[in-house]
């Protein structure tokens, strides 16, 4: 990740979250140091009571792509009309690009089995809207009159790929939807166009879909770059494909919560400047491991801070120090 050039979020130099976590010197990671410096209280238990990898990397799948596939998995399984925000920017770079990328919800509806294939596509889509390269295997695939074909796009993901994901969503089967409930089945009778043409809005705001809403932005997105995986009924979820790190002597993998992790996680309920999305509490879910552990906002803030945390201050708080201005 790299800093902004300007200084247009009223002097903070930091253009996305994850960049301003990672350096030490950033006002934000100052903050988040010296505000909640119990952290190891969180991080110790959780790698004490690591279950088994379940699901290990497999060999020649890039172990990047597969983290973004996943979430964009679980994303098409809750919302299987819609195109992932993330992967809408450059799918819609130009509109002859836009239809075969809509057009894979059409054949998901009809062969749920493509599935895997489908989250791989739209996972290499949100590679290259993020990259200024963009990934050899979707631009290869542009026909003479500049256009994407959905056949092509489900077919670039290799079969261990397609395999690692279904593993992935099998664990979750047991471990995360659970919490999240069952998932919607495809309704392959709509008619294509309709669904062409709904790809790329976000579902009708009812009750129902509003305790369930993919990466969403905060308020203080727009000083400082952050979208999260999941928020359902309240909790903000994080999805996480890491290997782990390998215990001594026997190189067996163990979960481990890093503490770039928590303060990403941190950040995000503290960007919810005015409460807006009502997160009340935080999960993470690293899927080889098919682990579910969530904490109350509230609880976990006072517990990494040593003493109690008004939520409303230390949004406000973040707000300005990502040089937000009183409204």
């Amino acid at each position: 990740m790299t800093k902004a050039d300007d200084t247009t979020n009223g002097g903070y130099v930091y253009s996305k979250l994850t960049a301003a976590i990672d350096d030490k010197q950033s006002p934000l990671r100052h903050y988040l140091d010296t505000t909640y410096p119990n952290t190891r209280l969180i991080t110790t238990p959780h790698s004490q009571t690591s279950p088994d990898i379940k699901v290990p990397g497999t060999p020649g799948v890039n172990p990047g792509t597969i983290g973004t596939a996943f979430d964009v998995l679980i994303g098409l399984r809750y919302q299987p009309n819609t195109i992932p925000a993330t992967a809408r920017p450059f799918a819609r770079w130009k509109p002859d690009l836009a239809e075969g990328w809509a057009n894979i919800l059409n054949l998901i509806a009809e062969d749920p089995t493509l599935i895997e294939a489908a989250a791989w596509a739209y996972a290499l889509a949100i590679e290259a809207y993020r990259s200024p390269v963009t990934p050899y295997a979707i631009a290869d695939l542009l026909d003479e009159k500049g256009r994407f074909n959905e056949h092509d796009l489900l077919a670039i993901a290799s079969a261990e790929a397609v395999a690692e994901l279904a593993a992935l969503e099998e664990l979750a089967e047991a471990n995360l939807y659970p919490h999240l409930g069952t998932p919607p089945e495809p309704d392959p009778s709509i008619e294509h166009g309709w669904r062409r043409a709904a790809a790329w809005t976000d579902p009708n705001p009812t009750a129902g879909d509003r305790r369930r809403r993919f990466g969403l932005t905060f308020a203080a997105s727009r000083l400082c770059q952050a979208d999260a995986d999941l928020i359902h009924d309240g909790t903000l979820y994080e999805f996480k494909t890491r290997l782990g790190t390998k215990k001594k002597p026997t190189g067996e993998r163990v979960d481990v919560l890093p503490l770039i992790d928590l303060y990403q996680a941190i950040a995000y309920a503290l960007f919810d400047t005015n409460d807006e999305n009502g997160i009340n509490h935080i999960a993470v879910y690293p899927a080889r491991y098919g682990r579910h552990t969530r904490w109350a906002v509230e609880d976990l803030l006072t517990t990494l801070a040593g003493r109690p945390i008004n939520i409303a201050e230390e949004r406000a708080t973040v707000w300005h120090l990502l040089g937000g201005k009183d409204a």
